[in-house]
């Protein structure tokens, strides 16, 4: 584990226990690995995919400025591109939930969209082209997710 991401665990611990318990909780769900790292399984289908093509990747990469802090789960460096698998629950896909529901936490469906968006915005406003694909399109719909890659990928290039 980085020194980055062992200042960023000791500092939500002792900072912001809702955050430490977000980030205790998704741990447990990281029962796939590739390249030696553990993560989700629609996580792991995108990592998949993106070894598939040949390009460089690295998994939850820490971005921090000010207080704001982010771990995309795929940053593609070189082709300033950064990748998210957005589960369906977690990220309350809107095909499933209303802007009147509530997730996990208790945390209002507004409230994790308006999150999700200020995630988009800091990436954007660092020079990088931000893409999210839904678990049930990964589930689902993996072909055409690979596309979506190999043509932002090579739009970038």
């Amino acid at each position: 584990i980085s020194i980055a991401a062992k200042k960023m665990w000791a500092n939500a611990r002792k900072n912001d226990k809702e955050k430490y318990y977000r980030m205790i909780n998704s741990a447990k769900y990281k029962t796939f690995e590739i390249n030696g790292i553990k993560m989700n399984s629609i996580e792991y289908q995108i990592a998949f995919i993106l070894n598939e093509l040949k390009l460089n990747w690295e998994y939850e990469k820490i971005f921090e400025h000010k207080k704001v802090g982010y771990l995309p789960d795929f940053t593609l460096e070189n082709n300033k591109l950064i990748i998210e698998a957005y589960g369906d629950f977690w990220h309350a896909n809107p095909s499933m939930f209303s802007e009147y529901d509530t997730t996990h936490k208790k945390r209002t469906v507004m409230q994790v969209w308006e999150y999700d968006k200020k995630k988009k915005i800091f990436f954007e406003n660092l020079g990088y082209k931000f893409i999210f694909f839904w678990e049930n399109d990964i589930k689902s719909n993996i072909k055409i997710i690979k596309e979506v890659i190999q043509n932002e990928t090579k739009q970038l290039s």
